[in-house]
């Protein structure tokens, strides 16, 4: 991604403009694992979240992880400035915001593989057609606070957004089928949070949960 650097923002004002957003930023970072920490949790339930990896994106296939197709950057005469996976956007003359890239980000594998060794696609007996049905209608009336946008049949893609109950931040979620080799069908999901660099475990914990849920529908549906 281009950086733009100063020549968006205008000289030394933008450079303490920068550093007043960072300042902003950072703390705003070091209270979310506050703030998602939940009344009645657990002391064991704490602990996990706290020795979570500062990650904020998690995918079950991290060779190639579903992509979203949303999520596009504006124009680049706004971006104010670039890194891997995250922009600061200016539109106008208002505060730069975070824009976040739907990149998925090769440093996080590693963690993922050593925090997370459980988490892995899903294997379904049924045809890959039928699975996907069953995902959407998983996601569409079985997680609470979750809505689904673009849902793709030819692809067997389906994107939403999950909002969580306390404070209302917003996960992006997308989960895809592919057909399996020797039958049946292999799901894969993503779940990405768009505010802080590490997310407490949620979103691993957010795709353990569904895939439990898809498991035991396949399950009852089962001849």
């Amino acid at each position: 991604v281009p950086r733009c650097g100063r020549s968006a923002g205008g000289g030394g004002g933008s450079a303490a403009s920068a550093h007043r957003h960072s300042m902003l930023r950072w703390l705003a970072l070091a209270l979310v694992p506050a703030l998602l920490l939940r009344p009645g949790m657990s002391l064991a339930a704490i602990k996990a979240a706290l020795a979570a990896p500062v990650i904020n994106d998690v995918a079950t296939d991290t060779v190639e992880p579903p992509a979203f197709a949303g999520g596009r950057l504006p124009p680049l005469p706004q971006v104010w400035e670039g890194r891997d996976e995250v922009v600061w956007v200016r539109r106008g003359r208002g505060r730069p915001r975070r824009h976040p890239l739907p990149v998925f980000s090769q440093a996080f594998v590693p963690k993922i593989r050593a925090a997370y060794p459980d988490l892995a696609p899903l294997a379904l007996a049924l045809p890959p057609d039928a699975a996907f049905k069953l995902v959407v209608k998983t996601a569409a009336s079985a997680m609470g606070g979750w809505e689904l946008g673009r849902t793709d049949a030819g692809a067997r893609e389906v994107e939403g957004v999950a909002t969580t109950a306390l404070l209302r931040f917003k996960d992006d979620l997308i989960f895809r089928v592919r057909a399996a080799d020797g039958g049946g069908s292999i799901v894969d999901g993503r779940s990405r949070s768009r505010l802080g660099q590490g997310d407490l475990g949620a979103n691993a914990a957010r795709l353990r949960a569904f895939f439990k849920k898809v498991a035991a529908a396949a399950a009852a549906a089962a001849p």
